[in-house]
């Protein structure tokens, strides 16, 4: 058993369960869940499972394909981190190729990742995981810890110019605060970096086996510095800005560190070839691993188990455990028994695996969820560890601290910690940042890694863009190596995408391919319980964490900063354990183990009006997700939904039918908006047509005369209701307040097919004669760059 240990206290009685579900978890992709069992009465999750509902089966239909288009498909399996999947499947291909990139490429494509890095993880943090710790926010969760907050003074104003840790939480508030639409602009800069280097986010079009198509010359890579030293100092003061949000939450919520804890399972595959060293031979991974940028590793309990790449290799095993998948052990003979130094390769190493699903009803005590069990087998111990990545970047720091192998002029790695130096930027001197290894591996130190490996990325950008201008200055453009498809070949790649470890191994057969299988962090993170029984990290970091939050279960507001391709969790963002994104819950199950024994019912919960929009929205999400799914358990909940409409529809008919005799009571109903549009929905609103578009009008009269508008009913014709609106040369009668008009008849009158609004023409505008001559002014126009239409708009999801 790998997972952290039970922390509930000795002797403590278990309480009252509450079942919640957040599924899907909707900051990310839609199709993880998380199902727990919380104890409110001793604040802590007594149980939680996780599961993916997609089957995404890339290993099933790569089969038989030309092996050079596995960059461009497996770049699809991610809307996040495409270019991490092209950037490890060239890997994989030079391998079996026996490909040696230019030197110059490879210096491309480690600015292509690291602008990715930069990209991904400041619209990660900013806004999607800091929406947990905003002002906003907490207000809701932990009023007592922001009150806190406003006399707290920030330790780092003299960096990002914040008075106390409240001033920090409101700069972050979601499209109002400073630093959350800051944070946008970043991205956007970042991911105009990006394209300069690899030509397409999140897809690349320039990054091929063999090198790049990317063309080198000097503006190529001035456009790209210019855009880093602009973002510099955002660097820096992100890096203050989180110490001391963290630092405060420390000593602001005694315990905190056990929330999201975990024993320290961390695994690091590498990142940034180094081009003086890799050949991408096999039998000399284990040199060219050791000298990446970011050094790859296993860490156990906070020691450094091993950097050999081909050691990491050969110890993957794929568990099937409590995932919709057959064996294929004992079925299927091996494509791989040895690898090419003679090593035996286990029969369920990504190499020999054969994907066969199994669907099947979900039952958390079987099966549960499409993602498989990913472990790494550790000869000394005898273990199948469950690692974790840590979100990315809290394992890529912490391995590249323990192996002290990292050493340029901007990064250097000490054996505890990481110097990352940042030159001088527009408004902050030159700095020297450490990130130190920690005392836990939980939820706020894998967010603080993550302002960490921001500035990590941009102090190597600075080192690759000498290296690649001083190639270039020595005459050497060459970025591209010609090469041959063999007839047989196996190959492995090996990097880190944004939320972590990342593995692509093929095989190939006739010149086609035989057996791809690729790895990325969310089958590590959000696998399922193995074999042996031991949950995924995701599970085991929400379980037995503790609860801080103050509102109760009726109320639970639950943090989540997940991440994409892996969240932090809900459930006081435990999880956290992976990546991309913070996780917000989706819903929250209403079925009770013994939190209300009979004859003990709670307080009923009154909603405030404010409040029922949001959930009809949520409704109408939830139906509409319904309606797409396949599937008998669809068909059955939507059936339901049918029959409980139906059921309601004849209570709500028969309440009206009560209350026809007493006109004061049937007005009360009518004018309640809640009930109004229910009874609307089911087609028992007790006034007629005509009636309801009047009152309709009547009661936007007095909005609009402010406006220096009138409205009239003109007249109903079948189902087109015709309204006067008439407007005053200064009040304007625009298609603005004609949808106002429309958009508050058919709220009346939902069953209507038209509402035609006839405003008469406006008197024409007088115009100078003068301005007749003058030529418009141009001078505003202004072209957009290739860089910027290759970047596109900025999704707030971090994808394409």
């Amino acid at each position: 058993m790998t997972a952290t240990e039970a922390k509930t206290p000795a002797g403590q009685e278990p309480g009252e369960l509450v079942e919640m579900a957040w599924d899907p978890i909707t900051r990310i992709i839609g199709n993880l869940g998380v199902y727990t069992k919380i104890d409110f009465a001793n604040r802590v999750v007594a149980e939680c499972h996780t599961t993916s509902s997609l089957f995404r089966g890339y290993s099933v239909f790569m089969k038989g394909k030309d092996p050079r288009d596995a960059g461009f498909i497996t770049s699809r399996i991610c809307g996040i981190c495409g270019d991490n999947h092209t950037t490890c499947s060239v890997y994989a291909q030079n391998m079996a190729y026996g490909i040696k990139t230019p030197p110059l490429a490879e210096w491309i494509i480690n600015l292509g990742e690291a602008a990715e890095y930069m990209f991904d993880h400041t619209l990660f943090q900013d806004n999607l995981v800091f929406v947990d710790f905003c002002e906003a926010m907490v207000k809701q969760t932990n009023p007592s810890v922001l009150a806190r907050a406003e006399k707290t003074a920030a330790p780092g104003r003299d960096i990002h110019g914040y008075r106390t840790i409240a001033d920090i939480m409101r700069a972050y508030n979601p499209f109002e605060g400073e630093v959350y639409k800051e944070a946008l602009k970043v991205s956007r800069t970042t991911r105009e970096m990006f394209c300069l280097m690899e030509g397409r986010h999140v897809h690349p079009s320039t990054v091929y086996p063999g090198g790049v198509g990317t063309m080198p010359q000097p503006t190529l890579f001035t456009d790209y510095l210019s855009r880093l030293i602009s973002i510099l100092d955002f660097v820096k003061k992100a890096v203050a800005m989180n110490d001391d949000i963290f630092d405060f939450w420390y000593e602001a919520l005694p315990g905190y560190e056990e929330v999201g804890r975990r024993r320290v399972l961390l695994g690091c595959w590498g990142a940034f070839q180094n081009p003086d060293v890799v050949d991408y031979r096999y039998e000399t991974m284990t040199t060219w691993g050791r000298a990446m940028h970011v050094t790859p590793g296993i860490v156990v309990d906070g020691k450094l188990l091993t950097t050999d790449l081909v050691d990491i290799n050969l110890g993957i095993r794929i568990l099937l455990g409590s995932s919709y998948y057959k064996d294929w052990v004992g079925q299927e003979e091996p494509f791989v028994k040895y690898d090419p130094l003679g090593n035996p390769v286990d029969i369920r190493h990504p190499w020999n695996q054969t994907t066969l699903p199994d669907p099947q009803k979900r039952d958390f005590d079987d099966k549960y969820s499409w993602v498989m069990s990913p472990r790494w087998f550790d000869k000394s111990s005898g273990e199948h560890l469950a690692l974790d990545t840590g979100g990315g970047c809290f394992a890529r720091l912490y391995t590249t601290a323990l192996a002290k192998m990292v050493d340029t002029p901007y990064v250097k790695s000490t054996g505890h910690s990481v110097l990352i130096s940042l030159p001088k930027s527009q408004r902050l001197p030159e700095m020297t940042l450490e990130w130190k290894i920690p005392r836990w591996s939980n939820a706020l130190e894998r967010d603080r890694s993550r302002a960490y490996f921001i500035a990590y990325a941009a102090a190597m950008s600075l080192y690759f863009l000498e290296q690649a201008m001083e190639r270039m200055r020595g005459g050497d453009m060459r970025v591209f190596a010609e090469f041959d498809v063999p007839d047989d070949a196996i190959g492995c790649g090996f990097h880190e995408a944004v939320r972590g470890i990342l593995s692509h191994h093929l095989v190939i057969r006739d010149r086609k391919i035989a057996n791809y299988h690729p790895y990325p962090p969310t089958p590590w993170n959000g696998s399922p319980r193995d074999s042996y029984g031991t949950p995924g990290p995701y599970e085991d970091a929400i379980q037995n964490t503790p609860i801080f939050e103050e509102n109760g279960p009726d109320n639970f507001k639950v943090w989540t900063s997940c991440a994409r391709c892996a969240a932090s969790i809900p459930v006081c963002r435990a999880e956290c354990t992976c990546t991309s994104a913070a996780v917000a819950p989706s819903r929250r199950s209403t079925r009770r183990c013994s939190a209300h024994p009979m004859g003990e019912q709670p307080d009923l919960q009154r909603l405030a009006d404010t409040a029922v929009e949001p959930r009809l929205a949520r409704l109408d999400a939830v139906l509409g997700q319904l309606e797409q799914t396949p599937g008998r358990t669809a068909e059955l909940a939507l059936e339901a939904v049918e029959i409980l409409t139906e059921v309601y529809g004849e209570a709500l008919a028969r309440v009206t039918d009560l209350a026809a005799d007493d006109p004061r009571a049937l007005d009360r109903l009518t004018d309640d908006e809640l009930l109004r549009h229910l009874l609307l929905l089911h087609r028992i609103h007790p006034d007629p047509l005509e009636r309801r578009v009047a009152r309709a009008v009547d009661d936007l009269r007095p909005q609009l005369r402010t406006q220096g508008a009138e409205v009239a009913l003109v007249g109903l014709q079948g189902e087109v209701a015709t309204i006067s609106l008439s407007a005053s040369s200064c009040g304007g009668g625009g298609a603005a307040l004609r949808d106002l008009v429309r958009e508050q008849v058919l709220t009346f009158a939902p069953e209507l097919s038209a509402v035609d609004v006839a405003a008469p023409a406006p008197a024409p505008a007088l115009i100078p004669v003068a301005a007749l001559w003058q030529r418009p002014d141009r001078t505003a126009e202004a072209t957009t760059s290739e860089v910027e239409q290759a970047a596109g708009p900025l999704a707030l999801d971090g994808t394409a």
